[in-house]
């Protein structure tokens, strides 16, 4: 081969993007690029010298072979898919295009092989990237679009059907609707750019809504896809950030900065939060001599009058303006029109304006020949707080210039009356806020003491009813003991029933005092939160409950893992006062079941204690849980009617709610939950 060829060999292997294998007319390899050698897993110069065929699945040889010689001697390009093998031994998929070439004259073939698995790989890649372009899209909270390579959109999120007001329908595979001639041209240039790999921030374009408002948005543009230089048209991404508003406020300060030496004065009251009076009494002097302007007079905005509170310049200028406060209805008077107005009222010429001439008692003479008067606002279209009046001594003195010189002064007038008013505010709520800290601490001092002392109350009482009333219970209850063991026989029967009825109630009133000291236990106990065994806990309960009642049959079932933070003695009170009501509810059933389990319900763990005993009238469930309150006969179901109120007062020192569900001869479930971060 000589030097032309070797050289034009180079240059196709280097060049290509698939794998390209050269093969001289016995078959052989005889030249591989670097993609080649990475797809087959050679080393370099590994493939050269080597029979094409090895690069072949044993399988697929044969056929491949003759599309080789079929290749050679008809000259022209066949496509074969086979598998083909690596050098580690693994086989893929491939389609190979075969073409004959001729180099130093002598006839090759070249076969170009792309791997359809990692073509498909890659057509996977693109469709999840594709998915993933418009899930990005659609949840980026700003408004975005993406552009194909005529400019027509074919990406349009929430965000940017709310700013510019076109739904996503409607933009489509069209040209960006809101832009004009102008800026549909310089986003096309943008777009340009971007597409040839440049990345564009901070241009601003000036379009409008759907409903015609101008709208100024803030665009940022970069490329999507292939990489600079693929074939295919670049898509690109543009993001639009509405800056209406941010643009508007940033001109109306660039109009500021200019007068910002003359306005120093004023912005340092305002950064001082000077009073108001102050600020405004400083405006005259800072106008009066400049722009034109001879004298200043500045009104307050007073409910409907213009009130006078400063004046600066000619003395003569100065006495005829401060004779005429007036009335905001007064129709003479400029000061007036432009509080109405909210805007700035310019009488270029008083000669030629009789009616205002006459309001301010200007003649022939008169140092006041032309004014402006300005409203001060604390808020754009917002009611005045004051109104300046600059004048001067000469007809059209006062030009386009001038009065914006005296607007841009009212402007930062009012910013700072607008941050006094705030701060003002601000020091107000501070104050009663502070006072009603001072207010709070005292009542919980006071709650508090009251508490303490009500607590201590409680004690005293849990100990007079532990000593006082328990000792004339136990003797009345052994006296009446007494009397019917040793003088029984000298009773007659009501007599001995009286005894009997005394003891009973001596013991119901024992039983009452226990439960009552309970729940006075459970409202006062420290919490002590653990974790807490629930199903050993209603074992235990019903193990104790079978050993007082070994003749009842009731089938009983704690279901496994149950588990709660909380405090161990409160919640077996608890449980212990659940299981008793079920045991007793189901006294009578020859099928007595009680069913202690847990679920999860609106993510919180519920837990429950179910029976199928006598149940109760759902319209009364309110009522369970009220000490004393019960909604069956003592006589048929004996209790105090404490039980229950221990329960929801235990249930909700651990933050927690308890409930009931069932009906009449239908049993009763008794849920409750325990939040980890219970109360105390």
């Amino acid at each position: 081969m000589d030097g032309r060829a070797g050289g034009c060999q180079s240059a196709v292997l280097r060049e290509a993007g698939d794998a390209v294998v050269l093969i001289d007319r016995s078959g052989d390899v005889v030249g591989a690029n670097d993609a080649a050698l990475r797809l087959y897993g050679a080393s370099p110069g590994g493939l050269v010298g080597a029979p094409v065929a090895g690069l072949v699945a044993p399988s697929a040889r044969p056929s491949f072979e003759e599309r080789l010689r079929e290749a050679r001697e008809t000259g022209a390009g066949l496509r074969v898919r086979c598998r083909h093998r690596r050098a580690d031994g693994s086989e893929f998929d491939a389609d190979v295009s075969l073409s004959r070439v001729s180099l130093g004259g002598r006839p090759h073939l070249l076969a170009v092989v792309r791997d359809v698995g990692e073509r498909e790989a890659q057509r996977r890649a693109l469709a999840a990237a594709e998915a993933r372009l418009s899930a990005l899209v659609a949840a980026v909270p700003l408004a975005m679009a993406v552009f194909d390579g005529e400019g027509r959109v074919t990406e349009w999120n929430e965000a940017a059907e709310a700013v510019f007001g076109w739904s996503r329908a409607e933009v489509l595979g069209r040209r960006l609707p809101c832009a004009g001639d102008e800026a549909a041209a310089e986003l096309d240039a943008w777009r340009a750019r971007a597409a040839a790999g440049e990345v564009l921030t901070g241009l601003v374009l000036d379009c409008r809504r759907r409903d015609g408002l101008a709208l100024e948005a803030s665009v940022s543009l970069a490329r999507l896809g292939a990489p600079p230089g693929d074939e295919a048209a670049p898509e690109v991404v543009a993001v639009f950030d509405d800056v209406t508003e941010r643009r508007a406020t940033a001109r109306r300060l660039s109009r500021l900065s200019h007068m910002h030496r003359t306005l120093g004065t004023v912005a340092e009251l305002v950064a001082r939060g000077r009073p108001p009076a102050e600020v405004l009494g400083a405006l005259p002097a800072l106008l009066a001599g400049r722009a034109g302007v001879s004298a200043v007079w500045v009104f307050e905005v007073a409910g409907d009058a213009l009130v006078p509170a400063a004046a600066a310049g000619d003395e003569v200028t100065a006495a005829v303006l401060a004779r005429h406060p007036c009335a905001l209805t007064d129709e003479r008077c400029p000061a007036a029109a432009a509080a109405r107005e909210r805007r700035p009222v310019l009488v270029a010429d008083l000669a030629a304006t009789p009616a205002a001439a006459a309001h301010l008692g200007v003649g022939p003479g008169d140092p006041v020949a032309a004014l402006v008067a300005v409203p001060v606002a604390t808020e754009p279209g917002g009611r005045p707080a004051a109104v300046i009046v600059a004048a001067s001594d000469r007809p059209g003195a006062l030009d386009p210039e001038a009065v914006a010189f005296v607007q841009h002064l009212a402007d930062v007038a009012g910013v700072g009356l607008e941050a006094e008013r705030r701060e003002a505010s601000r020091r107000e709520a501070e104050r009663r806020l502070a006072e009603m800290n001072v207010r709070l601490e005292e009542r919980v001092r006071e709650r508090t003491a009251d508490l303490a002392a009500a607590y201590r109350e409680l004690e005293a009482f849990a100990y007079s009813v532990s000593h006082d009333l328990r000792a004339p219970l136990r003797a009345l209850d052994g006296f009446s003991l007494a009397l019917l063991e040793d003088y029984g026989e000298a009773l007659d029967e009501t007599g001995q029933d009286y005894l009997r009825r005394i003891r009973a109630a001596a013991q119901r009133m024992a039983a009452l005092i226990d439960d009552l000291l309970t729940l006075s236990r459970v409202s006062r106990r420290e919490m002590a939160v653990a974790e807490v065994d629930l199903g050993a806990l209603a074992r235990q309960a019903l193990a104790d409950l079978r050993a007082a009642e070994p003749g009842r049959r009731v089938r009983a079932r704690v279901a496994g893992g149950l588990t709660a933070r909380g405090d161990p003695h409160l919640l077996e009170v608890a449980l212990r006062n659940l299981l008793d009501n079920a045991w007793k509810f189901t006294r009578g059933r020859e099928d007595a079941r009680i069913t202690v389990g847990a679920r999860r319900r609106g993510g919180e763990t519920v837990y429950y204690v179910r029976d199928n005993g006598a149940g109760f009238d759902p319209r009364y469930a309110d009522k369970l849980f009220v000490p004393f309150q019960r909604l069956h006969d003592a006589a048929e179901f004996p209790g105090t009617g404490i039980g229950l109120a221990t329960v929801q007062r235990i249930v909700h020192r651990h933050g927690g709610r308890v409930w009931a569900e069932g009906g009449p001869g239908r049993g009763a479930t008794f849920y409750f939950t325990l939040p980890t971060n219970g109360g105390g």
